[in-house]
């Protein structure tokens, strides 16, 4: 499967990423690092995400603070 892991740098995204990409493509997404970047605050940000990305099969949302 192709997942998209939003917020993959931080701590809980970090532990998804690593435990799903044992069996699956992982595209990291973050504010400032990942494979794609994303502001989530601004709905064409996320919209220039998903057409750059094209078709993913699973989104893991772990954005925020822990």
């Amino acid at each position: 499967m192709r997942i998209l892991v939003v917020g993959a740098s931080g701590t809980v995204g970090q532990a998804a990423v690593n435990e799903l990409g044992r069996r699956h493509e992982i595209i990291k997404a973050g504010r400032s690092a990942g494979d794609v970047t994303v502001d989530l605050t601004r709905e064409e940000s996320v919209r220039a995400m998903y057409q750059k990305l094209g078709k993913v099969d699973a989104v893991v949302s772990a954005a925020g603070h822990v």
